[in-house]
Parts: structure tokens; sequence; C-alpha cells
């Protein structure tokens, strides 16, 4: 199941709630190929890779428009050029 909890923020579970730790992740990059293992992101201005940890959370899955992160228990998605400012 898929819900929409912000403009910015997709969470992929039953039932999660934005907490405090899912702030303030900003995509700033994204090199994507066919290849997961070739796949880089800038999050918080860290490059990572599939399964790298950057501030605490996880990275799952890098996509062409966006970054798969789990942190918590929870799995996000932080979109491209997109700041979480629940506040």
């Amino acid at each position: 199941m898929r819900r929409e909890t912000g403009p910015f923020l997709r969470t992929t579970s039953g039932s999660i709630s934005v907490k405090e730790n899912h702030l303030d992740f900003k995509v700033s990059g994204i090199g994507w190929q066919k290849e997961g293992s070739s796949r880089l992101a800038v999050v918080n201005g860290v490059a990572v890779t599939q399964g790298a940890t950057v501030d605490g959370a996880k990275v799952l899955e890098i996509l062409p428009d966006r970054v798969r992160l789990s942190q918590g228990g929870s799995i996000f998605e932080i979109l491209l050029g997109k700041i979480n400012q629940y506040r």
C-alpha cells in the first residue's frame, strides 16, 4: 500500500506516520542506470550507493527521480531536489 504523507515524502507500508527522524533529508543528485550496483545518489550532500547509510537511514533503492530509505522500522522516499520539512 502506498500513502502520501506530505508533499515530498512518500511511505510504503500499511501504517507509517511521519516522525521527526524523517525530517530534512534532501536528494540533490541521482546517477541512475539499469544495473542497481551502478546507481549513485547525493543525499544530504553525501554520495551514496544502494545499501549505504546516510544520517542514520539505509539507502534501499535509488530510482530515476527519488531515493527509497529505511529508518527506525519505516520506509520512505525522498524526491530529487526536494527537502522534507514537517515542523
